[in-house]
């Protein structure tokens, strides 16, 4: 019997406006995201679920085993209906990044504009890999 083929890394985004202490990347099979938690040797067994359940996407926070924080991002394209209904789950993962990069850095009460413009940018670069990884 063939051994299964793994799927190819999941590509990480742009660290920001700034060089920013998290890595991420966006996973929208289960199978990247145990390849990728394999590949980051996840400290946690056995490993979260890709998708919380009952959502549509799940953040997870961890260290690699460089010690660098990595955040990724699992999205089921299945649980969405509209491009709208994906594009603002992405925002609300964009958000939960931008909410654990603030603490790490204690940057606890950044300006409106910066923080606007944190969350857009990750939210671009979310969605942007989204459509790169269906087209």
């Amino acid at each position: 019997m063939a051994k299964p083929k793994k799927p190819p890394p999941v590509p990480y985004l742009d660290r920001m406006l700034f060089e920013g202490p998290i890595r991420y990347s966006l996973c929208i099979t289960e199978e990247q995201y145990t390849a990728e938690m394999e590949r980051l040797r996840a400290p946690v067994r056995p490993l979260p679920p890709w998708v919380s359940s009952g959502a549509g996407a799940t953040v997870h926070h961890l260290e690699d085993s460089d010690g660098e924080r990595v955040a990724i991002v699992c999205l089921d394209p299945s649980k969405y209906k509209t491009g709208p209904c994906l594009a603002s789950s992405l925002v609300h993962e964009a958000v939960h990044i931008w909410q654990e990069t603030k603490r790490y850095i204690g940057e606890l009460n950044p300006s409106d504009e910066f923080e606007a413009y944190a969350i857009q940018f990750l939210s671009w670069r979310l969605m942007q890999s989204y459509a790169d990884q269906t087209s």
